[in-house]
């Protein structure tokens, strides 16, 4: 983000002082890693095993999950959470939790979703996790 800082005083001419430029980068708190993951290729009737999502909360105030889920959205519903750590908040400083996420296909083919995590708070959301895999 960039801005200007100007500071006007009354008699002194042109104002005062030459404005002062402000520049400075934000960074977002929430990371998710992976942020792809290949399941490869399974056999209808079967699962994967169980892949993991780490979120990091890379800055220092505990921050709020938005939902205390994650929301898998795309056009396959065979990719499921099935556990991990996650909660409804994580505190800061480099505290981390993890999502367990399996392939379950139903239909022989490519297939691809998208993990969203948001944290409350978080003008970077949804953090995104990108998920393929081929059923067989």
């Amino acid at each position: 983000e960039s801005g200007t800082l100007s500071i006007g005083v009354a008699g002194v001419p042109n104002g005062g002082p030459p404005a002062v430029s402000l520049v400075g980068t934000g960074l977002t708190p929430l990371k998710l890693a992976p942020v792809s993951i290949a399941f490869g290729t399974i056999a209808g009737g079967h699962s994967s095993t169980n892949k993991t999502v780490t979120v990091t909360n890379n800055g220092s105030a505990t921050l709020t999950i938005s939902e205390g889920v994650a929301i898998i959205t795309g056009t396959s519903g065979d990719f499921v959470v099935t556990g991990g750590t996650c909660s409804g908040t994580l505190a800061g400083g480099g505290a981390s939790c993890t999502y367990l996420l399996k392939f379950t296909p139903s239909i022989v083919g490519p297939e691809s979703a998208t993990l969203g995590v948001s944290a409350v708070g978080d003008a970077a959301n949804p953090h995104n996790v990108s998920l393929s895999g081929t059923g067989n």
